[in-house]
């Protein structure tokens, strides 16, 4: 497992931690209930990335893939991946798919504290629907960085989950 060193569980704060294209890191924020809500934007995790300028007005939003440890069966499921050719429909950045590679990404339409306005939330539950019986307990998340991309991995800087 890589060291922690710049990354944070909770709301950003601007301080990132660079994980290198095709390197994994799994995180163990604590554990939450997805519910099986099939609402595309009842968001239970939020992503966070770091911010591209100063002053803060976009994000280049990196190749990511975010998953989920369902505690009661043992299983990893793929949330979240921007890059691949699939749009993302269970995010509040689904306008700005399929994603490639620092795509820029208004601050607009990111959440968090003004110092690092870069969220991303993520719906857990329409990804699982179908393959797991609701509600289940999410226990770990893994984020990696695919290979692919301008070889400058993703700049994580925090996962927040949504109460």
């Amino acid at each position: 497992m890589l060291p922690l060193v710049g990354m944070n569980i909770g709301s950003g704060d601007g301080d990132c931690y660079n994980l290198w294209d095709g390197h994994t890191i799994d995180l163990s924020p604590g554990t939450f209930t997805a519910d099986g809500n099939p609402d595309p934007t009842d968001y239970e995790l939020v992503y966070y990335e770091k911010p591209s300028d100063n002053p803060y007005t976009v994000m280049a939003m990196d190749l990511v893939v975010i998953w989920v440890h369902v505690a009661e069966n043992g299983n990893w499921y793929q949330v979240f991946y921007w890059g691949n050719p699939v749009a993302n429909q269970n995010s509040s950045i689904d306008g700005y798919g399929p994603g490639v590679d620092n795509q820029l990404i208004p601050k607009s339409v990111l959440i968090g504290p003004p110092v690092a306005q870069t969220g991303v939330q993520i719906d857990v539950d329409s990804p699982l629907t179908g393959l797991v019986t609701f509600p289940v307990t999410i226990d770990q998340i893994r984020i990696t960085a695919p290979p692919g991309g301008a070889g400058d991995g993703c700049d994580i800087d925090a996962v927040d989950i949504i109460p």
